[in-house]
């Protein structure tokens, strides 16, 4: 009766080792799969971003070449009625002065304009270089961990065959 308890209780201890590793092993699967889920909802949120944000710069450069050209049509049709006048009137000279320094002006303000991006954009990218140094510690540690965690697994593994080896002699002895 002793020896058909012993097998029983063996029996019924694998088998619900067994189980228990089963179910682990089906929790990390899950807890792997939603992880990853949740990283493509995330590319997936940056692509549109990304998406909106090079709209909206191609959209803002069409506006400032469209500008870019008015502006040069209209100081070129100014300047030529100017400088016709300029050659009989005084005042006509003067607009003329004007004309070409509010002209020099607004190149400069153009100029300074397309720096401002220039410098923003270059602003994004040094960002985005710190974020992906951000990313690579955080690579860095994450694979430390799986280091970790694997030599945990390693040791838990071996404790479970000390285990089996205790029961094993308890059993027998």
């Amino acid at each position: 009766m002793g020896r058909t308890s012993n097998t029983f209780g063996r029996g019924f201890k694998r088998s619900t080792q067994q189980k228990h590793l089963k179910i682990s092993q089906f929790w990390k699967k899950n807890a792997h799969t939603s992880r990853i889920l949740e990283i493509i909802g995330n590319i997936r949120k940056q692509k549109n971003d990304i998406d909106k944000v090079l709209r909206d710069t191609r959209e803002l450069q069409k506006q400032i070449n469209t500008l870019n050209g008015q502006l040069g049509r209209q100081f070129t049709a100014t300047d030529d009625l100017l400088f016709k006048d300029a050659k009989k009137d005084e005042h006509s000279k003067r607009a003329y002065k004007f004309l070409a320094t509010l002209h020099s002006d607004c190149r400069d303000l153009i100029a300074f304009v397309e720096e401002t991006g220039q410098v923003t954009r270059e602003i994004r990218d040094i960002e985005d270089q710190i974020e992906k140094e951000r990313t690579r510690d955080i690579s860095k540690n994450l694979e430390k961990i799986m280091i970790d965690i694997k030599l945990v697994e390693k040791e838990s593994a071996e404790l479970q065959e000390k285990i089996k080896q205790v029961e094993n002699r308890i059993v027998q002895g």
